[in-house]
């Protein structure tokens, strides 16, 4: 019985620990900003030694200032600064820019977010999308320092400074886009205006023809504005109702991802537990099995405790919950009960 009961804690601490993960996740809303607050005391002062992976060939290895993230100055805010160790590869010329002592990757040339990729057994590393003035389009590793005895850049710093790059290059790109648009829009402005100028410098009858020329253009693009919207709306229409398709999916992606891992988890304990166990007597195990369990309610406990502080309006539904597992081994109605509170139901 205890044996069963163990297993059953070992689910649900599981199952807790992504309920948990949900309602931090839903609490701080900003937690880049927060990480930022915390994480700048201990490493950003650090420069990160780095190799650079430019289309699977090696271009050397240098540095970035962490810093220059977390509180860009100057031109620090026009792409991630790099300080090389040797000269700069042909290949690197062509997406870098040189600034004084660094090159630098522009935000602007940035695809997509970058991602943060902790492979087993192997450097961690940044995986970046960029897209050259020649629409042709790279990809580039930052493999981050690795070593067998220490950690240089954990998980969280490494997730900090992931999103710090691509807040950075969504801020650039926003500007850019901005710039653009107002001088876009000055420029036609410009070249209206200069016509009306030029006409009325000559004579009366040559401003009002200009006048009245502006006058029959305006009713033209009047209807292009009324047929690009009724074209705009179809297939905003359409686009909608991808996004709520994909949105969908990515949620079901989501869910048998963290099944997939939590279930891992778990036959990895079973594993482990049938090899630990095997050829024992059971009156052999009972101490052992005793600590263990004690040790699991203990954590499932504190789990369930650390949601009820964050949902403090859901006490009692967590307390029945606890009782579905402790008092009734019942993993079922443990389940609904969670997820009902996480839910909102």
């Amino acid at each position: 019985m205890k044996f069963f009961s163990l297993f059953l804690l070992i689910i649900a601490i599981s199952i807790l620990t992504v309920s948990l993960r949900k309602v931090i996740k839903k609490v701080k809303k900003d937690q880049t900003t927060l990480n930022a607050e915390v994480s700048t005391k201990s490493f950003a002062l650090k420069d990160y030694g780095i190799s650079i992976i430019i289309d699977g060939k090696d271009n050397g290895t240098g540095s970035f200032s962490v810093n220059s993230l977390i509180k860009p100055k100057g031109d620090e805010i026009l792409g991630l600064m790099f300080k090389l160790e040797k000269e700069p590869t042909e290949d690197m010329k062509k997406l870098f820019v040189p600034k004084e002592d660094y090159y630098y990757l522009p935000y602007r040339s940035i695809s997509e977010d970058i991602l943060y990729v902790n492979p087993f057994g192997k450097p961690k590393r940044f995986e970046i999308t960029v897209t050259n003035d020649k629409q042709e389009i790279h990809y580039i590793r930052i493999i981050l320092p690795y070593a067998d005895t220490h950690t240089f850049i954990n998980d969280e710093e490494a997730n900090l400074l992931r999103g710090l790059i691509n807040d950075l290059r969504v801020k650039m790109q926003a500007r850019l886009n901005n710039y653009k648009k107002n001088a876009g829009v000055e420029a036609s402005h410009y070249i209206n205006v200069k016509p009306l100028l030029n006409n009325a410098n000559k004579s009366e009858e040559a401003f009002r023809e200009t006048v009245k020329i502006s006058e029959s253009e305006s009713e033209a693009l009047a209807v292009i504005i009324q047929n690009d919207t009724e074209a705009y709306n179809e297939v905003k229409s359409k686009y909608d109702q991808i996004e709520k398709e994909y949105t969908e999916l990515r949620n079901k992606l989501c869910a048998l991802n963290e099944k997939i891992s939590d279930t891992k988890n778990l036959r990895l304990f079973k594993d482990s537990s049938a090899k630990k166990f095997k050829g024992q007597k059971a009156e052999a195990v009972k101490s052992t099995l005793s600590q263990d369990l004690e040790k699991y309610e203990n954590e499932f406990n504190n789990a369930l405790a650390k949601i009820t502080a964050n949902i403090p309006s859901k006490s009692t539904d967590l307390e029945e919950a606890r009782k579905q597992i402790l008092e009734n081994l019942n993993l079922e109605k443990y389940m609904k009960i969670v997820e009902g509170v996480y839910s909102g139901n």
